[in-house]
């Protein structure tokens, strides 16, 4: 059984993802109830990770840095919130597993982009949300965990926290409405809809 049932009762084919299973409703749903950190930062979910993320680019006036920047872990709603070093044990467990992974997540992306009516990011555009990404987790690390027991990847170190404040909304109902909010202002797609 390679596909998943989702919170519509839809099938999501994990091994062969096409936009015209893609849900937005959905999607909003599950990362609005998918905690960051493995649960250790407390009920915070990679939907506000990604409202966050997409209102710092609209405060740059970045439109298209926004979108991507909200989408970039919607696979995540079909395949969970991986941690970093979970990432990097199976990575030196299993040397092959990066690859797989990526190939994965790097389909769902592609099914979710044509749903959504884009093309991939340009490489530009990957890099920005790749920085604001970094930037993000170095502000959520500094305002939501303790003091870190030992430094992090040089990644995170060296990343510069953004002017944000990270606001921990206990609902789920509250997180999936500003996800879903910010994806139809960008998009002017209808809640719900599909392909």
């Amino acid at each position: 059984m390679t596909w998943l049932q989702t919170s519509k009762g839809r099938v999501f084919d994990l091994l062969d993802p096409r936009a015209d299973m893609v849900d937005f409703a959905e999607i909003a749903f599950a990362l609005a109830r998918l905690n960051r950190f493995t649960g250790h930062a407390g009920v915070y979910s990679v939907a506000q990770h990604c409202a966050h993320g997409c209102d710092y680019f609209l405060s740059l006036g970045d439109r298209e840095g926004a979108l991507f920047f909200l989408l970039h872990d919607a696979h995540e709603a079909y395949i969970g919130d991986l941690s970093t070093p979970l990432k990097m044990a199976l990575a030196a467990s299993m040397p092959a597993f990066p690859l797989h992974w990526k190939m994965l997540r790097k389909s769902i992306d592609a099914a979710i982009w044509r749903a959504s009516g884009l093309l991939p990011p340009s490489p530009e555009i990957a890099a920005r949300v790749k920085l604001v990404d970094l930037a993000m987790l170095r502000t959520e690390r500094d305002q939501l965990l303790t003091p870190p027991p030992a430094p992090w990847m040089d990644a995170v170190e060296q990343a510069t926290p953004l002017p944000v404040w990270i606001d921990r909304l206990t609902a789920p109902e509250l997180a999936e409405r500003r996800w879903l909010g910010r994806f139809r202002s960008l998009t002017q797609k209808a809640e719900g809809a599909t392909a």
